[in-house]
């Protein structure tokens, strides 16, 4: 009847991460010498995207590390 797929798992983190960053808005414009809104945006801009790399810098060290113990993931 009910099927729960464990994918729903490994997305946990990224909602986690999604909502802890708004939550931390107020407190990091706090800290600003001039806070602006301008200023919010480039910074939460700067953070996502530096964390968008590191992501992706850690995938592509692991894929090259198990590359060859890789297996196609050919979904049909």
């Amino acid at each position: 009847m009910f099927i729960v797929d464990t994918d729903v798992f490994s997305s946990f983190s990224t909602f986690l991460f999604a909502y802890l960053t708004h939550s931390m808005a107020p407190q990091v414009v706090a800290e600003f010498k001039e806070p602006s809104t301008p200023r919010l945006a480039a910074m939460m801009s700067a953070c996502a995207g530096l964390s968008a790399l590191l992501y992706l810098f850690v995938g592509l060290l692991g894929y090259l590390q198990f590359s060859n113990c890789v297996c196609n993931n050919n979904i049909y």
